[in-house]
């Protein structure tokens, strides 16, 4: 008894420029499984920036509003300590 594969998501790693590959790798897929409709291709890169770029913003205001904080704290904490 075979099982039946279901691939929904093919990931290719690739070494050179990831969006080189987008044509062979449609058609090798097409070869393999001509009935599973191909379309669009993304790269890693695309996706990680997709899901992370809502919160880029926001740490960056937190990382600012942070810094303006230690360096505000800094002269008091340097007073107290007698320099």
């Amino acid at each position: 008894m075979r099982r039946k594969i279901i691939v929904s998501e093919p990931v290719v790693r690739a070494i050179n420029a990831p969006g080189s590959f987008a044509a062979p790798v449609k058609k090798a897929l097409a070869g393999v499984l001509p009935d599973w409709p191909v379309s669009g291709s993304q790269t890693m890169e695309d996706i990680v920036h997709g899901s992370t770029g809502s919160r880029r913003f926001p740490m960056l205001l937190l990382s600012v509003f942070s810094v303006v904080a230690l360096v505000l704290g800094l002269p008091a904490q340097l007073d107290s300590r007698g320099y």
